[in-house]
């Protein structure tokens, strides 16, 4: 009985050793899983910061305003208010944000007015942008170049893609006289400017802007008290738009938004959008903001491509033809100065595919839209580019230029190659190495007119200078 006593002793602690190493290794293995655990928390957590805040970044001329409605109205939506319009002029991600304010921009700073009384401004106590504010607009999805975005931004807040949030109500409608709703961006029917810009008020990183008083001013001091006033801030030299002359409404004409963002590039598409002679405007009447196409007829398709006699074949088909009389095909070498090319009858069908091939003065890219005519009216059909050199891929751009345009060359070919401009009378005035890909060619010293590029590949470009 006491070697089982003994026995069974042994037994017990040998068991006890066995229990402790189990839970140890329990112990071990949960402390290694909370690690990991812990590890996999913080990777979600950074990932999720920085997927938050991944926005992009813009840039000035990223975007263009392509619409205003300075006049209160009911265009847009059942409820009064006013509009304002703007098209991306590059792709950006869902979370981007963008600031809109109707204030001016400082000759005595490089700053806003505010949109606050400033303690320091002289009697009478409504010195400085009173009636101004500012709004958000923030991407709810990715969005592609081209992408037409309107907001009604007095009162209601709202967008037909994304969403909007008020920041800054107009010191007016907030302290002096609260008002339900509050105002935001108020548009002067005695003229305004917009700007669009990233940041902060303080301190913001301006994208865009829109004079509708038909000249920027000169000067405008923080106290001033204005509504309308604003001088051109140097950061948007090139890319800022004025109204001629002032309007309350206007809105870029169709079929010119379809050939700025045929361009496919914010410079080609900058040189259309900031013509005011490619806006229609109105002092009585609102815009329908985003534009829509009011076309006669659907274009299913409209294409075209070079065939091997070097002539183009262009193609377009329709549905829901009525009315028309006939197509007009029009060319052009840079997208702005346009030309008859050929004219097809319309036939009664419904449905049918036309074609068309263009036999002259082939240039090395070539433009090309549908001017469609009906018994009242006249309507245009996107812009579609022809690349009519098969091996040429040297790009020039923006056509017309102002002060510089950019040559680009996906190839190695023309790297420290020599390039020539020559005049309409085949003088030289200027020439250069090209030493880039991609290369920004200063011209401000050119006198406006047509100019031809010369390169080492034998090929030649046409340039305007503005």
């Amino acid at each position: 009985m006491m070697y089982l006593h003994k026995y069974l002793g042994n037994i017990w602690d040998y068991c006890a050793v066995i229990i402790k190493k189990f839970l140890y290794l329990i112990f071990v293995f949960m402390k290694k899983m909370y690690s990991i655990l812990t590890i996999f928390l913080l990777i979600n957590l950074i990932c999720g910061l920085k997927t938050a805040s991944a926005e992009t970044v813009l840039v000035a001329g990223d975007i263009a305003f392509m619409g205003y409605n300075n006049d209160a109205n009911t265009v847009n939506d059942v409820t009064t208010d006013k509009d304002i319009a703007f098209v991306l002029l590059r792709d950006i991600t869902a979370g981007t944000e963008i600031y809109f304010t109707d204030a001016g921009w400082r000759s005595d700073a490089n700053a806003f007015q505010s949109l606050a009384f400033v303690g320091s401004c002289p009697v009478p106590s409504n010195s400085g942008a009173v009636t101004d504010g500012v709004i958000k607009w923030t991407a709810t999805s990715d969005m592609a170049f081209g992408s037409q975005v309107a907001i009604r931004c007095q009162f209601s807040l709202t967008a037909n893609v994304g969403t909007v949030t008020a920041i800054s109500g107009t010191y007016n409608s907030t302290v002096v006289t609260p008002a339900n709703p509050d105002e935001y961006l108020t548009l002067t029917t005695a003229g305004e400017t917009i700007f669009a810009y990233q940041g902060s008020f303080a301190s913001p990183t301006l994208i865009g802007a829109i004079n509708l008083n038909a000249v920027w001013d000169a000067t405008l001091t923080l106290c001033e008290f204005t509504s309308t006033k604003s001088v051109l801030p140097a950061a948007l030299s090139t890319y800022n738009q004025v109204i001629t002359p002032e309007t309350d409404n206007g809105a870029i004409k169709f079929t010119e938004l379809q050939n700025a963002i045929a361009t496919g590039t914010k410079e080609g598409a900058w040189a259309i959008l900031s013509a005011s002679a490619n806006w229609d405007l109105n002092d009585a009447t609102a815009f329908a903001l985003p534009l829509a196409s009011v076309l006669p007829v659907k274009l299913v398709s409209f294409t075209g491509k070079v065939n091997s006699k070097n002539t183009i074949d262009l193609q377009w088909e329709v549905a829901l033809q009525s009315g028309i009389q006939q197509y007009v095909i029009e060319k052009s070498s840079d997208g702005v100065v346009w030309n008859e090319a050929g004219i097809v009858p319309a036939n009664d069908l419904e449905e049918f595919t036309y074609n068309f091939t263009y036999v002259q003065n082939i240039y090395d890219n070539i433009f090309f839209r549908l001017k469609i005519i009906e018994d009242l009216k006249t309507t245009w059909s996107h812009v579609i580019k022809i690349n009519s050199t098969k091996n040429n891929t040297v790009v020039i751009y923006p056509v017309p230029a102002k002060n510089q345009f950019t040559i680009y060359s996906p190839g190695n070919e023309l790297l420290k190659t020599k390039a020539t401009i020559t005049d309409l009378n085949g003088k030289t005035v200027m020439h250069f190495q090209i030493v880039q890909l991609s290369q920004s060619i200063n011209i401000e010293k050119l006198s406006p007119g047509i100019y031809t590029l010369h390169l080492a590949d034998g090929s030649a470009n046409r340039i305007i200078k503005q």
